[in-house]
């Protein structure tokens, strides 16, 4: 009897799960997908300019530009002088007539836009009628020398071309009736979206 024993002792066999690999995997990929979307998400704010740099442009600098040079040089502007655009970061950086940039990142003395509103030459004077404060124009200098950070990616579109763009909406165009598609099984269709539908069903062979 010992011998029955023993078996009678004899463990249970054990059914732990295995690990479900798939659900392991869409895990990691989807964590994965998630950091890959914050780096570029991130990266594409500013072409890798921090928050801070931003902020810098929208407190010190912006508001200068709008003040004293979107009158002139802007697409709001009446008459654009000097073919100069600074409502744009694109403006900026291609220049006007001139024909060299108004602002170059990280090298401030290549930059006709520091030169302009320093007043240091008779033909060329950034605003024209009174110069900007010595912390203004300071605070320029530091932020072409730091990298000129500009979140205005695009063109700014005047006021007239804004209305253009509106009317031409899909929205505002009226619904016009469009032409029924041909199709093989004229006898299927029971309602004109079932033409749609059989066309797109006969195009790929279903």
């Amino acid at each position: 009897m010992p011998e029955m024993e023993q078996s009678s002792k004899t463990p249970a066999p054990s059914f732990r799960k295995a690990p479900n690999t798939k659900l392991q995997g869409a895990v990691g990929l989807s964590r994965l997908m998630f950091g890959a979307w914050s780096f570029f998400g991130i990266w594409s704010l500013g072409f890798g300019a921090s928050t801070t740099e931003f902020d810098f442009f929208e407190r010190r600098i912006r508001p200068v530009l709008v003040q004293h040079c979107y009158e002139c040089h802007s697409a709001e502007s009446k008459s654009l002088k000097a073919g100069l655009r600074v409502d744009t970061r694109d403006g900026l950086r291609l220049g006007g007539k001139s024909g060299e940039p108004a602002v170059v990142p990280g090298d401030a003395e290549k930059s006709l836009l520091l030169k302009a509103i320093r007043h240091t030459g008779a033909d060329l004077q950034m605003p024209p009628k009174k110069q900007l404060s010595p912390p203004q124009i300071a605070d320029f200098e530091q932020w072409i020398r730091s990298g000129a950070s500009d979140p205005r990616a695009g063109e700014v579109q005047s006021s007239k071309e804004k209305g253009k763009s509106a009317k031409a909406h899909w929205a505002f165009v009226p619904p016009k009736d469009q032409p029924l598609p041909k199709v093989k099984d004229k006898a299927w269709p029971q309602s004109p979206v079932d033409y749609f539908i059989l066309a797109k069903l006969e195009a790929n062979g279903l």
